[in-house]
């Protein structure tokens, strides 16, 4: 929009001012083509408007400018203008697509590249125009060199710089252009030659001065590098200082729209006939496509509102980050007396993260959104840990909660088991006391307690097998029967062991006869006897 404005502003002798006031009408460029009918001698009854690579309109401007011109456009090709656009083939679709554009009337034109055998009218036509005359020599060689019509940006490119400085009635001579390299040598004369002076101001090294060209530099769908406009105030200084040498050669051009000083290169057979700068774009392609798709990515988050749904993650973030190399590293500020700030929650407070660029050079845009996107995945990671940190200690909550109920419940059988082991085993006292015996020592081992102790004590102690040992003058630690039954071990806290001879025991059988003749008042029959008397022959009684 900023050329047009600037060409219809010449062709009508008036201020871009006018014309921009016009064109803010929908009919405001059938206004601005009448008034530069009205100037015009020759008095025509339309107007031509070429717009050349027309595929930036696509892919460069956005869709509020691109929906601009098509409403500009509308009225005007059916009333005093007629537009024809250069476009490349891949972008023919995209543009019948578009839902703005679509609405034109397009008539599509196939254009093959140029045959050699048209490339001196080529030649000799624009010089015609400038009023210069071409050696025939000149020509062949040019045509030679050229080889073809798919180097016609180089020959344009070289065509200016044969008639810069000249004047009407000038020849363009072989000799001038020896001097100049020929077609691919001009382009690399100039470079090289801006190059050394980019060198000597910024005295760098020649990689980082062929790497901030890259800045100037996309790769489209198919591959190919094209141009790209960047703001030249946020260059850093050393490197605008370095670009300025490639501007002085006019390899580099600036403009400026909207207030903004933009750069962007010259024409692109830069790009293509330089050996550093070709070297580094196939160096770093994977990387430019990158940055194109990180452009278009960028300008959607900035017009949704930095919305975080934008934002790219996962396997997108992953390999944005491989291909442009960027690092997102903590920048600690220095106090303005030169000391580091103080470590530990200050130095937290004050810390922040900063994206370095890697392969290629990225925009402040393009950063903001890789660290946001970066700042974004981390947090949706955090949350991710937080929540399964969350389920791992619900789950062991409950486990433990489930283990330790079932231990309570266990240990309830338990307690309810004993019990009634022991209640058994009182109950049998009087009438079975081996019974009695084996239920108290099973609840015994079941639950070792003082309940089950004081019983089985209890049930021991009520019956005619009882006997007191003398012979240890301290506490009786250790008891053992020998494997025959014959036989006793005991040792005491006294430092002392004994061995009791149980068949001895037998000679009180008369005592024990008479305990429990005592015990049951009365005579004790045989089946009363053996379960009182456990191990004792059986004794007539009372």
């Amino acid at each position: 929009m900023a050329a047009l404005l600037r060409e219809l502003a010449n062709a009508a002798r008036t201020t871009p001012l006018h014309v921009r006031q016009c064109l803010d009408h929908d009919d405001g460029l059938v206004r601005a083509v009448e008034e530069v009918l009205c100037v015009s001698v020759s008095q025509p009854r339309r107007l031509l408007v070429v717009i050349d690579q027309f595929e930036e309109v696509l892919t460069r401007s956005s869709p509020t400018s691109r929906a601009r011109l098509a409403t500009l456009l509308r009225p005007a090709v059916v009333g005093p203008v007629q537009v024809a656009v250069t476009i490349r083939s891949e972008f023919l679709d995209p543009l019948l697509a578009d839902p703005d554009m679509a609405a034109l009337p397009v008539h599509v034109v196939t254009l093959r590249p140029l045959q050699t055998a048209i490339l001196p009218h080529v030649i000799q036509g624009p010089a015609r125009l400038a009023g210069l005359t071409v050696d025939p020599e000149l020509v062949s060689r040019m045509v030679a060199d050229t080889a073809s019509g798919d180097a016609l940006p180089l020959l344009a490119f070289t065509l200016e710089q044969l008639a810069m400085g000249l004047s009407r009635g000038a020849m363009l001579s072989p000799e001038r252009y020896e001097q100049l390299g020929g077609v691919q040598g001009a382009v690399m004369r100039q470079a090289d030659a801006a190059l050394a002076d980019a060198l000597a101001v910024g005295r760098r090294r020649r990689t980082d001065v062929v790497a901030a060209l890259l800045q100037l530099v996309t790769v489209d769908e198919v591959g190919q590098p094209t141009r790209l406009e960047i703001s030249y105030k946020q260059l850093p200084p050393p490197v605008r200082m370095e670009l300025d040498a490639f501007i002085a050669q006019r390899l580099l051009t600036t403009s400026e729209r909207e207030g903004i000083v933009l750069l962007a290169v010259a024409h692109e057979a830069f790009l293509t006939a330089w050996p550093p700068l070709v070297q580094a774009i196939t160096s770093a392609e994977s990387a430019l496509r990158m940055r194109r798709m990180l452009e278009q990515a960028t300008a959607e988050w900035e017009k949704e509102g930095r919305s975080s749904s934008f934002l790219w993650g996962g396997g997108r973030l992953a390999a944005a980050i491989s291909e442009s190399e960027a690092q997102l590293r903590r920048v600690h500020p220095i106090q303005p007396g030169g000391g580091a700030l103080p470590t530990g929650r200050l130095r937290a407070l004050h810390t922040r993260h900063e994206l370095t660029s890697g392969r290629v050079e990225l925009n402040l845009p393009i950063r903001a959104f890789l660290r946001a996107s970066i700042r974004h995945q981390q947090f949706r990671r955090s949350l991710f840990f937080t929540a399964v940190v969350v389920v791992v200690i619900v789950a062991i909550t409950i486990t433990s909660i489930a283990v330790f109920q079932r231990q309570i419940a266990q240990d309830q059988r338990e307690l309810a088991t004993v019990r009634g082991l022991i209640a058994q085993a009182e109950a049998r006292r009087s009438s079975d006391i081996r019974l009695s015996l084996q239920l108290g020592v099973a609840a015994h081992q079941i639950r070792p307690s003082v309940e089950t102790g004081t019983s089985l004590y209890a049930t021991l102690i009520s019956t005619l097998l009882t006997a007191t040992l003398t012979g240890h003058a301290s506490y009786v630690n250790a008891v053992a029967f020998s494997p025959d039954g014959h036989t006793l071990a005991t040792a005491s806290s006294d430092t002392t062991t004994a061995l009791w001879n149980l068949r001895g025991l037998l000679k009180m059988s008369g005592h024990l006869t008479e305990l429990s003749c005592a015990a049951a008042g009365g005579g004790l029959a045989r089946a009363r006897w053996d379960s009182v008397a456990l191990g004792i022959p059986y004794l007539p009684t009372c």
